[in-house]
């Protein structure tokens, strides 16, 4: 997991199979214009999932990690906090469902971090890295969000 701003994605290509893919749409694609909705940007390697919602407390989100695909997790407008925590210390609530590549996990905050997303800026989730995204600590905040879905190769 890593947070960064968005001019500095291309330092993470090594990490990362398919940034540059990733990197060529942002440069030819004016996400703010995009509605909401899934966007296939190479087969099933790669996807962009443009979501537009108002954030929660941190009660009433759930904790996730996926197996396949690397998050790359965009904020365009608005701000959140996304929960952080290693799948290994959690407890699986919901088994993995192959088909959303998700698994769902019960709270753990004693161990878990919080990151603060601003606008144009984008958190990394590598699979088994529990993540609770769309939270405010505070204030709803109005957040229209970028999700890279990359395949861990």
């Amino acid at each position: 997991m890593f947070v960064d701003i968005i001019e500095n994605i291309n330092k993470y290509a090594s990490l990362i199979p398919y940034l540059d893919g990733v990197n060529k749409f942002l440069l030819n694609n004016n996400l703010s214009s995009i509605d909401p909705g899934n966007y296939s940007i190479k087969d099933e390697s790669a996807y962009l999932i443009i979501q537009k919602y108002i954030t929660n407390p941190e009660t009433e989100k759930k904790w996730e990690s996926h197996r396949k695909y690397i998050d790359i997790q965009l904020v365009l407008t608005g701000f959140e906090y996304i929960g952080y925590c290693p799948s290994e210390i959690m407890k699986l609530k919901e088994d993995y469902n192959e088909l959303k590549d998700v698994s769902f996990y019960n709270e753990i905050e004693e161990k878990a971090s919080r990151l603060y997303i601003p606008a144009d800026t984008f958190a990394v989730f590598f699979p088994g890295e529990a993540h609770k995204p769309g939270c405010h600590l505070s204030e709803p905040s109005s957040v229209k969000k970028a999700v890279f879905k990359i395949l861990n190769q």
